[in-house]
């Protein structure tokens, strides 16, 4: 009999008995206190009881803690359960999860999860920082506290510390970034994708946000955003749009709003129904309504202006009430701040500085700079040297039923007669003197109307002559307003032109009357010789 055997004997002797209560040390002369049978040696270990897997199965009422070897499957079971009911489990890392990594893994039988139905947790500093679940509910959080207060809500997935956290009934969410969506209780439908993305969201539902703080005080619904803090400031509005870095910023309340471009609408706070695409455009609206701006800066400065339509590069970008107008072309309609009903097309068509006029058209490049005056249109610049078309000019005015105070009193000839006709050569650069402004823009051709030739008459005699006549001629058209040149409408001399000729007329005729009266005279005197 070996040493060991006789010390195990003598081991099994003392357990058994009575009253034994010290420990006891095998190949020890001090075992542990803590041990009730300390082993102590260099190169033996302790062998315990060897079965296959069927026999294990077959131990009889096995009590709980119970330890044996596993022949098949080559490793250390132990009963988790109890004597009625074992569980017995696998010791040692044969088929655990190595914290070093594991290799010789098959991908077929090998996971991590569980075998039954029932969510799949991770705990950090045992709190919840992600779970999967399976089935009706369909929800999947990876990230601390992520979608942690999920009740009956379903196919949510939040990736991010504190995503959808206050999720509890809310369903297909999609929340990704660090606090996406954290206010969400029962929204649903919605997307989330950057930090603070949808982050005051509760209710609102159909949103989806992209970029860093993108729809974060946002509780509307039907809204899309995309970029870093865009629509960050929307509580209520819906069906908004918003494409780049802080598009519509400000935007609370507007519904229905469309916005491109790096702080497109930036300052929206109620305004609907706008369009802006392009950087900057429309950034400084707040209540406008039914506008639509495309270009960069177009209707940079509108706050309150509705109905306005801007296309172009700082295409009306001085609107800040006006309405109704419309700006085509670079910096078309840019000067006009409050006046309405405006139309410019063309590179730098439009009024002035400093003017506001309504109803006015300006159509052409540069056009609208001679005069920017309220009820009028300009067609071309000051360079243009022929306007035409296949039929003449028609006025609406000649409509007898829309006529009133009808006179004869048009002077003829006494007016005519007063009229210097002359031929001269027009300098734009006296024009631009007398307008205050300086076109340095350069194209070819244009000084070609200097060299032209012109005929026609001086506004200022013109006008003086009617005076002299106490003439209400429409024909002269003095400095009024914006307008600081004298200008002429040549088709207005046609009437007293043709009064001229119907006073000729009656002269003519009345000295032929007495041509004939003379000559009847002479006849009968020569049949008296």
């Amino acid at each position: 009999m070996n040493q060991n055997y006789i010390y195990l004997l003598c081991f099994t002797i003392v357990c058994y008995s009575p009253g034994f209560s010290q420990n006891i040390g095998i190949g020890t002369a001090s075992p542990h206190a803590s041990a009730l049978l300390d082993i102590t040696h260099t190169g033996k270990g302790l062998l315990i009881p060897r079965m296959g897997t069927v026999n294990i199965a077959a131990i009889s009422n096995p009590a709980k803690g119970l330890l044996v070897y596993d022949t098949i499957e080559n490793q250390l079971m132990v009963n988790m359960g109890s004597n009625l009911a074992p569980d017995w489990q696998t010791i040692g890392s044969k088929s655990g999860w190595n914290l070093t990594g594991n290799s010789g893994t098959d991908a077929n039988s090998q996971f991590i999860g569980t075998t039954d139905n029932v969510a799949l947790n991770f705990k950090v500093n045992n709190q919840q920082a992600g779970k999967i679940e399976i089935g009706n509910s369909g929800n999947t959080s990876l990230g601390f506290e992520a979608a942690i207060a999920v009740s009956s809500g379903n196919n949510n997935s939040a990736f991010g510390a504190q995503a959808l956290t206050s999720n509890t009934t809310g369903n297909f969410n999609t929340a990704t970034g660090n606090q996406a969506l954290r206010s969400n209780t029962t929204g649903g439908l919605n997307a989330a994708n950057g930090s603070w993305a949808l982050y005051s969201n509760t209710t609102g539902s159909y949103n989806t946000a992209n970029g860093h703080s993108a729809l974060y005080s946002n509780n509307g619904s039907y809204n899309v955003a995309s970029g870093a803090s865009a629509l960050v400031s929307n509580v209520s509005g819906a069906y908004n749009a918003a494409v780049g870095a802080q598009a519509m910023f400000f935007n609370g309340g507007g519904n229905h709003n469309v916005a491109i471009g790096y702080r497109a609408l930036y300052g929206n706070t109620g305004g609907a129904f706008n369009t802006a695409n392009g950087v900057f455009a429309m950034n400084f609206n707040t209540i406008g309504v039914n506008n639509t701006a495309t270009g960069s800066s177009a209707l940079y400065s509108n706050t309150s202006g509705a109905v306005n339509s801007a296309y172009g590069n700082a295409a009306a970008y001085s609107n800040t009430t006006g309405s109704n107008n419309v700006g085509v072309g670079n910096n078309a309609l840019y000067y006009n701040a409050s006046g309405s009903y405006n139309t410019a097309v063309g590179n730098t068509a439009g009024n002035n500085a400093g003017t506001n006029p309504s109803n006015f058209t300006a159509l052409g490049y540069n056009a609208g700079h001679l005069g920017s005056n309220s009820n009028t249109i300009e067609i071309g610049n000051s360079s243009v040297s022929w306007i035409g078309g296949n039929v003449g000019w028609s006025t609406y005015f000649s409509d007898e039923r829309a006529k009133t105070d009808v006179n004869e009193n048009v002077p003829g000839i006494s007016f005519i007669s007063k009229l210097r006709p002359v031929t001269y050569r027009l300098s734009l650069e006296m024009q631009q003197a007398v307008l205050g402004v300086a076109d340095n823009n350069n194209w070819d051709g244009k000084y070609d109307i200097e060299q032209q030739v012109q005929s026609g008459f001086i506004a200022q005699e013109v006008e003086q002559a009617a005076k002299e006549l106490n003439y209400d001629f429409i024909g002269v058209a003095a400095p009024i307003g914006n307008r600081k040149l004298y200008s002429m409408q040549y088709s207005a001399f046609v009437v007293p032109l043709v009064k001229a000729v119907q006073e000729q007329q009656q002269i003519i005729e009345k000295q032929q009357q007495k041509i004939d009266e003379l000559s009847l005279q002479v006849q009968a005197l020569l049949k008296k010789q």
